[in-house]
């Protein structure tokens, strides 16, 4: 992907920072690095309990539905989305930019708080959306607005884990898709820390955004991969899909723009 591509993109980033008309879509790949797990980690026991090898499974969107039939319920899966997110993890300096930086609308599939409370941490006040109620109400004086699209650890009956969970999301929390499509229309997007063999990712983008989505693709998205552990997230290798496709490329300078982009804001 050639890097004017990228250098284009943050220009608009940077335009849309100054209307106040900036956003992030947050994947796990942004919370690992916190000391949190990824998919396959948590399933992992899941897995385990039902005779399967994750490590050999590529739909764990299923694995996860297989557990419910098998057990009746899913009451291990819940246990194991409060053992692994609900332990405080420790900000990332990530985390700690994007906090800093005048965003209002964030949007994640993360059962996590790591979001708001690295924006509490830079005193600003979220308004966090976890239910489809929570949607019909807004906290006055709010400084961003926080979208937890497949719930949080502190309701984990009701997080978006299993098969079942997905195919029924546009009946049960269909006024999120709604505020998620008006938003991609209206805003410019940073998605940041998906991978393509995360189950979230091939969700959301087929009801809103091309699944070729790429800088060149998209004025208004950029998709930039999961990451190793402590690599600031505009730190991306170039990456190929399965198709060919190019995806996010990005150079050590960019974290460097954005990262002081704070001292020219209010």
């Amino acid at each position: 992907m050639a890097s004017h591509a990228i250098d284009s993109f943050i220009n608009t980033y940077v335009q849309a920072l100054h209307n106040q008309n900036a956003a992030i879509f947050a994947g796990a790949g942004l919370s690992i690095p916190a000391g949190l797990v990824n998919w396959k980690e948590l399933l992992r026991d899941i897995a385990n309990d039902i005779g399967l090898n994750i490590d050999k499974e590529d739909d764990l969107v299923t694995v996860a539905q297989f557990h419910v039939n098998e057990r009746g319920g899913r009451h291990k899966i819940n246990q194991a989305l409060v053992n692994e997110f609900a332990n405080r993890a420790v900000l990332t300096e990530n985390h700690k930019i994007l906090a800093s930086l005048p965003i209002r609308t964030y949007w994640t599939t993360n059962y996590d708080t790591l979001i708001e409370d690295a924006l509490r941490s830079a005193r600003k006040k979220p308004d966090i959306k976890i239910t489809k109620n929570n949607l019909s109400t807004m906290f006055p004086r709010q400084d961003a607005v926080v979208y937890k699209m497949h719930g949080d650890v502190s309701q984990p009956d009701e997080a978006v884990v299993t098969k079942d969970d997905y195919e029924a999301y546009d009946s049960k929390r269909h006024l999120f898709s709604m505020a998620l499509q008006g938003d991609l229309v209206s805003k410019t997007f940073l998605f940041i820390g998906f991978s393509f063999s995360d189950p979230n990712l091939s969700y959301i983008l087929r009801p809103t955004v091309s699944p070729r989505l790429t800088p060149v693709s998209s004025r208004n998205a950029l998709l930039l991969q999961s990451l190793p552990t402590n690599t600031p997230f505009w730190q991306v290798n170039s990456r190929r899909r399965k198709d060919d496709t190019s995806v996010g490329t990005a150079t050590r300078g960019i974290v460097e723009r954005l990262s002081r982009l704070p001292r020219r804001f209010p």
